[in-house]
């Protein structure tokens, strides 16, 4: 709160006068825009075409390799410079130019879900994009808006969440001449505030544009491309030390030519191209979900969709339309007496639901001047207010008019007057009844004369002596499809769990016409918040419905599941769904929802299309899955060359390849694989440890290369011709590199992936054939040949490479079956006890 009220406290940027309550007259706010008191703020998805470009290019890897380029054009190795620079020259413009791709999609699509602001001028009040508001204009907030600049309240009463800026989620009541911030929400009440900053003044900018950027949140893949980074340059820097030496020992000097190459093979074996390949792989989804209607606000959401073993979901707005409808009343007054009360308390009080929308609907009424009120909020389940009179001195009493109370029947019953016990037993039968329908039941009650709204000081329960006026019943329609799309996530593992604020039995109706499971009906919030954090995990563990769960309680059931070890998504739509939402794992909002949840979301699903979120879920498995497969062919190549390389210097080699055998292998056992595997990957669910799967599977693959190529380069270099010695190389690393796709997805049975295997998939099998078949092409074609440097090899030369690819590929299946990394870790851990 400290950074809140600091900046609460600062003096208005201007000395204008004070807004009147009509407003501003446009022609006053036109004259300000003029004067540069615009609020003249942009939004962007994300990072601008510089950003982009500079962290695609100017990397460390990229910049030594450049350095590199141009000290072999120096040393007149011009096709080495070549082959070096074109290494980052590809990274690069494949990078930024899916990045700027993306870009554009999502600046059109973040229109959708664009914040809007309601300002009043000329004493009428409209909706405006933020960016038409001028300093001065004066707002008006009701329950689930988004302050969207920075102001003053003029009038009403609302309280703020501030959460997005200070970290506190309790809310903070602010009355006349307090400060608001952008990017707090109103959690309840209604009013107006007048804007005192505007544009890059205040926070208004960042926020809306930050909720729909192209955010760089670290994920667990990003975090295990980070560490495999900060290794292979280590490794990279160990290795550079023998090859020096071997160098200096072979020439007497540390010649620039071979030093040069030698540094461009090195520097090379830092796989960069997992930065770019994360980078545009998320760039590529988040284009690609958005055509299936879900709008990505946070990179991290396409992985986090994959993970997702929970899914919470909320009752009004997720399951159900935003189309709310009367379906009942019983009324226990007259008419005449019901229908003016109920009319003049809806249209007088800050009630911004759809509920009340509906009622209104039914029972207009006339705004009449408010004395008190009890906003509505989720925590306290009512609201209340009582009527201004005016006296006959002019003066307003405070406390002469009528007061009304509504909300939910369990809330108001046990405050009825003594002498409606037999009414209020009728209430409870028919609000069991109506709710067993699936069916929301509020509860509208008059409040005793000279009564106090709130009976005292820090209490939230209404006032004793209600007399129960009428019990109405609310209609929600289901979405069409939300029974078909949740079976789907069943049958995906995926396990429901059915939170709202509504009465527990109307919940577990709705949850029967779904489908959901509801053993024992649903679970009452009421019973849960007594209960300490172990025996809640339990309790949420074992049931899949629950009602009448306040804010505060569906954030700690969220946590609950956390702590239990559950990758969890929250779905939901109101202002009471932004705690759990910023909770979870992965937050997901409808676009009708509020500004406040969309806001916070890590997924807008546009046009509330609900059915979205399976293929979602199926999309980001898939994704990672294919980053996964990629890793496996980058780690394999970096540690078998690091491995050959280290061990040929120990023996006083010249390093065994050039920049231009280099990128022959790059080329065919890592660049063009990766992006098939990555087309082709079939969805599977991650393990929360994915870098030591990786290595499981890289490890025996990658040692079982170095044991054989260092022998069959070392015998090769013994006739004294490094060109044949490094093509023999190259050939037995591009049989062994092709080999490892069908080992890693093979044509019949379970892939090593872990992805479901529907049938066979000859696909790896065919690519690895077709690249075979294109690497001895690179031998037939003469002037391809020889600016790879490959020396033409006998047929007996190729044949025994290949029988020694052989062998390793059976080595390799022998280590994975005795799972030789995990062997040796046990065997590590035993040694250092």
């Amino acid at each position: 709160m400290a950074a809140s009220t600091a900046r609460a406290s600062e003096p208005a940027a201007d000395d204008r006068p004070p807004t009147p309550l009509s407003g501003l007259s446009e022609s006053e706010a036109a004259a300000r825009r003029a004067r540069g008191m615009g609020n003249d703020a942009s939004i962007s998805s994300g990072r601008g075409y510089l950003a982009i470009l500079r962290q695609n290019a100017f990397t460390p890897v990229n910049v030594l390799l450049i350095i590199i380029a141009m000290v072999l054009v120096a040393l007149g190795l011009l096709g080495d410079a070549v082959v070096t620079a074109v290494l980052v020259l590809v990274n690069v413009v494949v990078g930024v130019a899916q990045e700027t791709r993306a870009k554009r999609s999502l600046d059109r699509l973040s229109v959708l879900t664009r914040p809007t602001a309601v300002l009043r001028r000329d004493g009428i009040e409209r909706a405006i994009d933020p960016r038409e508001a001028v300093l001065g204009d004066l707002l008006v907030v009701t329950r689930g808006d988004q302050l969207l600049l920075d102001g003053r309240v003029v009038g009403g009463e609302i309280e703020v969440d501030e959460s997005l800026l200070t970290g506190e989620a309790d809310p903070i009541p602010k009355q006349v001449g307090d400060e608001v911030l952008s990017g707090s929400f109103c959690v309840a009440g209604s009013g107006t505030f007048e804007a005192t900053r505007v544009g890059a003044e205040s926070f208004a900018n960042q926020l809306t544009a930050g909720a729909r950027a192209f955010r760089e949140d670290v994920t667990p893949i990003q975090r295990d491309v980070a560490r495999v980074m900060r290794a292979m340059s280590l490794l990279v820097a160990v290795t550079a030390v023998p090859v020096a030496i071997a160098l200096v020992l072979r020439f007497g000097e540390l010649p620039a030519v071979e030093s040069a190459r030698a540094a461009a093979v090195l520097v090379a074996l830092v796989p960069q191209g997992l930065v770019v390949m994360v980078t545009v792989t998320y760039a590529l989804a988040i284009v690609r979900l958005a055509g299936d209607k879900a709008l990505i606000q946070r990179s991290s959401a396409v992985e986090s969709m994959s993970r997702v073993d929970v899914l919470c979901l909320d009752k009004t707005g997720t399951l159900t339309t935003p189309l709310i409808e009367m379906a009942g009343i019983e009324p226990y007054v007259q008419e005449d007496e019901l229908g003016p009360a109920l009319g003049d308390f809806l249209a007088s009080a800050a009630l911004a639901t759809r509920s009340a929308d509906a009622i209104r609907a039914v029972y207009p009424g006339m705004a009449r001047a408010v004395a008190v009120e009890v906003p509505f909020s989720s925590e306290l389940r009512w609201s209340g207010l009582r009527f201004a009179v005016m006296g006959s001195d002019g003066a307003t009493s405070v406390s002469a008019g009528h007061a009304y109370a509504m909300g939910a029947p369990e809330v108001l019953l046990p405050r009825l007057a003594a002498g409606s016990a037999a009414t209020g037993a009728a209430i409870a039968a028919r609000v069991t009844d109506w709710a067993d329908q699936g069916l929301r039941v509020m509860l509208f009650a008059r409040v005793p004369d000279g009564a106090e709204l709130l009976p005292s000081e820090g209490t939230t329960s209404p006032p004793d002596g209600l007399v129960p006026m009428a019990v109405l019943a609310l209609r929600e329609q289901l979405r069409g499809d939300v029974a078909a799309t949740l079976a789907r996530f069943r049958d995906a593992g995926v396990e429901l769990k059915l939170i709202s604020g509504d009465n527990p039995e109307t919940v577990a109706a709705l949850a029967r016409q779904v489908g959901l499971h509801v053993e024992g009906g649903a679970v009452s919030g009421l019973d849960l918040a007594e209960l300490d954090d172990e025996a809640l995990a339990a309790a949420i563990d074992s049931a899949s419905v629950f009602g009448r769960v306040p804010p505060s309680l569906k954030a700690r059931l969220v946590r609950a599941l956390r702590a239990r070890g559950h990758w969890v998504a929250m779905v939901g739509d109101g202002v009471n769904d932004v705690l759990s939402l910023k909770q979870a794992h992965l937050g997901i909002s409808m676009q009708s929802g509020s500004q406040a949840t969309r806001a916070v979301a890590d997924i807008v699903l546009l046009e509330d299309r609900f059915s979205a979120l399976p293929e979602a879920v199926i999309e980001g498995q898939r994704i990672i899955t294919g980053m996964q497969d990629s890793l496996h062919l980058f780690l394999a190549r970096a540690m078998y060359m690091s491995m050959v390389i280290f061990g040929a210097a120990l023996l006083g080699l010249v390093i065994p390849v050039s920049p231009r055998h280099n990128t022959v292998l790059a080329l065919i056992t890592v660049g063009i694989p990766a992006i098939f595997l990555a087309v082709w990957a079939r969805p599977a669910r991650p393990g929360l440890d994915s870098l030591r799967r990786i290595l499981r599977l890289v490890i025996p693959p990658a040692t079982a290369c170095a044991m054989l190529a260092l022998p069959i380069y070392a015998w090769y270099i013994q006739g004294g011709d490094v060109q044949l010695a490094r093509t023999a190389f190259t050939t037995f690393a591009v049989f062994c590199g092709l080999a490892l796709l069908p080992l890693l997805e093979p044509p019949i049975g379970e892939s090593m992936s872990g992805a479901d295997a529907d049938g066979s998939d000859w696909r790896p099998t065919l690519l690895a054939l077709g690249l075979l078949a294109l690497f001895g092409l690179f031998f037939a074609l003469e002037p391809v040949r020889a600016f790879f440097e490959l020396t033409p090899l006998s047929w007996g030369d190729v044949a025994l490479l290949a029988v020694l690819a052989l062998a390793w590929a059976l080595l390799v299946m022998l280590f994975w079956r005795v799972r030789l990394v995990d062997r040796l870790r046990i065997t590590w851990r035993r040694l250092r006890r």
